[in-house]
């Protein structure tokens, strides 16, 4: 995070690395609409940074998070049920999270499918294995297939959901 804060007064047409986040913010919340008012009054009691034109930190339990993200944090930590045989994968940001979870995939599947039928030769990593924070954290239901235990989180241990601590 210390990268994207020392862009504080900076456009984000600035730094090509980050000028993606405008537009996949913009398009976060039109996606997860009804987390926008569940969490808002939490959101807004945090402390906050204004220091990006086009999105706002939030600090909560210690790190500072996207709003969008957070919000997202918030219904995992409450929606979120671990199981006995899950398959939670920590990692922070950019390293080697899509590396680990092919990994993970193929380990766990490798009876299940053979070399020239695993999905990961048609789908991405991140299709098979679920990020906690997006794909579980926005769904009504956490309900998970139980031949796939894998989940992964960018998520910090002191906030991670309460079943995985």
């Amino acid at each position: 995070m210390v990268g994207c804060l020392a862009l504080s007064n900076r456009d984000s047409r600035d730094c090509p690395k980050h000028s993606h986040l405008s537009m996949m913010t913009r398009k976060e919340d039109h996606k997860f609409p009804c987390l926008k008012t569940k969490y808002s009054e939490l959101i807004s009691t945090l402390l906050t940074r204004n220091d990006w034109k086009f999105m706002h930190l939030h600090q909560y339990q210690g790190h500072w998070y996207f709003t969008v993200y957070l919000e997202t944090m918030l219904a995992a930590q409450e929606k979120f049920q671990a199981q006995p045989h899950d398959i939670i994968l920590c990692t922070y940001p950019k390293t080697g999270t899509t590396w680990l979870k092919a990994l993970a995939f193929a380990i766990t599947t490798r009876y299940r499918y053979s070399i020239s039928e695993s999905p990961l030769l048609t789908s991405t990593p991140h299709d098979c294995v679920p990020f906690l924070e997006i794909e579980m954290g926005t769904k009504e239901s956490c309900a998970r297939y139980p031949e796939n235990p894998l989940v992964a989180t960018h998520i910090p241990y002191n906030s991670l959901p309460t079943s995985i601590i």
